[in-house]
């Protein structure tokens, strides 16, 4: 969430948590010594292959979906050896290139997937696909000394969509088409809970655990006609409906400063893959401006036999109160920019 942490590679600070680090571990609401807030927006693209029609013939081409959004906004108030904050924080809504459709009842026709700029297929005729991921959150964090606790509970939603054109064949009458839908929309509930501990005045661990919950999918499937795969003719059947786990993520992080203008910050993450990030932030003397550089492993390609390196450099403008954060992450495939402005007061 942090636009700090992004720039250093995705790997939070334990020496001087950001406060959009307290998301991932409610300790560092313990950091905040003053009433703080924090906003940001975030802008995505992502590379994919899709098909399209070149005269007449299935052609696979790379594609570029862009999104941005209000990526969060979050606050913390000090109270003595207690710390509260709050937060909320949003992924860019993914939209599929070839559209989604807008009626989901199961009684109504679906709308035709439109086809948006210069498509050059007919509608309805390829996937769609839409995800909107959004969370609140509120965190407490206490300060024993060189030791901080936090704990949390975040409120999780997810909405996802998605279906494909598909030919079923068989009963004596030859194909059928119908499209194929899987829907996801839920709400839930999760804890956090971390800790942090200065070990030395430059030297810092911090340790958390952020719960995944679960989601229910729902799969069926319309009948449909030629030449519209996207308007359904019938009524949707469910087909099948089932709760899947999300896994639990747990941090190790460490930061040392090595020199009082220097930083550097590593962390690793363990869902059902590792993560691996690393980072560094460095102020120019006496200047109000740091800049920032990273990297981070990204293991989500597994199944593909391969992974995704990311590459991640920023900078940050320090005012009397209040500081200006720019950050970008670049990898193969994805893209993304951040701006984030956190003031104390």
């Amino acid at each position: 969430m942090s636009a700090r942490s992004t720039a250093m590679g995705g790997a939070v600070d334990a020496l001087s948590p950001d406060l959009g680090d307290i998301a991932e571990n409610p300790a560092a609401t313990a950091a905040m010594k003053k009433r703080t807030i924090s906003i940001a927006a975030a802008r995505e693209t992502h590379d994919f292959r899709g098909v399209q029609l070149v005269n007449g013939a299935p052609t696979t081409n790379i594609y570029a979906l862009e999104r941005k959004a209000l990526a969060h906004a979050a606050i913390a108030i000090p109270f003595r050896s207690l710390s509260l904050g709050a937060y909320y924080r949003n992924e860019p809504t993914i939209d599929g290139p070839y559209g989604t459709p807008i009626d989901r009842s199961p009684a109504a026709a679906y709308a035709p997937v439109e086809c948006t700029g210069d498509c050059g297929y007919a509608s309805g005729i390829f996937p769609s696909f839409q995800r909107r991921e959004r969370s609140y959150g509120v965190t407490a964090g206490w300060e024993l000394g060189t030791l901080s606790l936090g704990a949390g509970a975040e409120m999780q939603e997810l909405d996802e969509h998605y279906s494909e054109p598909r030919l079923v064949f068989g009963g004596g009458n030859g194909s059928q088409p119908e499209r194929f839908f899987s829907d996801v929309s839920d709400r839930r509930v999760v804890p956090n809970a971390g800790l942090r501990w200065r070990v030395a005045p430059r030297v810092a661990f911090a340790l958390a655990y952020n719960g995944g919950g679960s989601f229910t999918r729902t799969t069926g499937a319309c009948n449909t006609s030629f030449p519209e795969f996207g308007v359904c003719s019938s009524r949707i059947a469910v087909t099948a409906t089932s709760r899947q786990r999300m896994p639990d993520a747990y941090r190790a992080a460490i930061t040392v400063q090595p020199l009082q203008r220097l930083v550097l910050a590593g962390e690793v993450v363990r869902r059902d893959a590792t993560e691996i990030h690393a980072g560094a932030e460095y102020r120019l003397g006496s200047l109000p401006i740091a800049v920032r550089a990273g990297w981070w492993r990204d293991p989500a390609r597994l199944a593909e036999q391969r992974t995704l390196e990311h590459t991640t450099y920023g900078a940050a403008f320090y005012g009397k109160n209040a500081r200006l954060d720019l950050a970008f992450d670049e990898s193969e495939e994805t893209r993304r920019a951040s701006i984030a402005l956190v003031h104390s007061f």
